[in-house]
């Protein structure tokens, strides 16, 4: 009798765990500030999507690598 009930609950399960892709993030960058909403993954992919480069002796706050955050700000000082 209940043998359907698993196979009808584990995809809705499954799909209640997976978070919302999009954050909302400022950028400040080359004396502008954007506010984005994004899919990013890391601020380097944001600093990509934004077409922002950067040259070796730019900085980035917080580094590259990191995980983007809803409502976190990415500064790039030049």
């Amino acid at each position: 009798m209940y043998k359907w009930v698993i196979p009808l609950a584990l995809p809705l399960l499954l799909a209640a765990c997976v978070p919302d892709g999009s954050r909302t993030v400022t950028l400040v960058a080359d004396g502008e500030t954007r506010v984005l909403a994004t899919e990013a993954l890391t601020v380097r992919d944001l600093l990509a999507e934004a077409g922002v480069t950067l040259d070796t002796d730019d900085r980035v706050v917080p580094v590259e690598p990191t995980f983007i955050e809803d409502g976190m700000t990415i500064r790039v000082i030049r």
